[in-house]
């Protein structure tokens, strides 16, 4: 049997395109049910699952809370602890003071300018209220061309701490000198100076700390000046 397709062409395309219409249309329309499904399932996530969660969290940290609060003395334990945790932060900015006893000896001259001290008093500065750290130093030297031997000695010493190299005392001051007579006989200059060290030098948590002191003559000890004021200095070689 023959089949005659008597449709003209416009009207078979017009169906074509109805169809494509209609295949189309269904796919939005289950993309889009789709769609507002996952919008209403995370909807119901957000305000119902979610919401039961931290609700349940809630309950469950002012349950704990509740029951740290009635155990007795919890602030007392809770405040040790804190205490506990910055130890180390502490430990490491205290100050290592018996370092001194190493300084000492190779801060003071070789004889016949060796310097006996009396008296030592060390006060550890406070940079929150403006203080500096300040060493006192008491004691008797045989002549004034000693005691200008010691005070260059301060003065120029360095400190040497995590490869780094500064200046050990800021400043240097002789706040008395006096001639007096000395309890083995002959005479001895007494002296008292106050100085301003470098706070490096006693922090704990610098390792391998040294002192270096360099090797220079002083203009008023080489001409045997009574006074310990002055500042001039010049190294071995250099001309007065």
């Amino acid at each position: 049997m023959i089949k005659l397709n008597l449709l003209p062409d416009v009207k078979l395309n017009f169906q074509r395109a109805r169809r494509l219409r209609a295949r189309i249309t269904g796919v939005a329309i289950v993309t889009t049910a789709a769609s507002v499904g996952a919008v209403v399932l995370i909807v119901s996530y957000v305000y119902g699952v979610q919401k039961l969660q931290l609700d349940a969290l809630n309950k469950n940290i002012a349950s704990n809370t509740a029951k740290f609060s009635a155990i007795p003395e919890v602030n007392k334990y809770l405040t040790l602890q804190r205490q506990l945790e910055k130890i180390d932060a502490l430990h490491e900015g205290k100050n290592d003071f018996s370092r001194l006893l190493d300084f000492l000896p190779a801060l003071n001259p070789a004889p016949p300018n060796s310097a006996r001290i009396t008296n030592i008093e060390l006060q550890a500065g406070d940079e929150s209220i403006g203080t500096s750290p300040i060493l006192k130093l008491k004691g008797e030297v045989a002549d004034y061309t000693a005691l200008n031997t010691f005070v260059d000695t301060l003065r120029n010493a360095q400190l040497l701490y995590g490869g780094e190299t500064d200046k050990l005392f800021d400043s240097v001051e002789v706040v008395t000198s006096a001639l007096e007579d000395s309890q083995q006989g002959g005479k001895v200059v007494s002296f008292d100076i106050t100085t301003s060290y470098n706070p490096q030098a006693f922090l704990f948590a610098n390792k391998d700390v040294r002192i270096n002191v360099p090797n220079i003559i002083t203009t008023q000890s080489t001409q045997a000046a009574p006074s310990v004021f002055g500042e001039s200095t010049v190294r071995e070689g250099e001309e007065n």
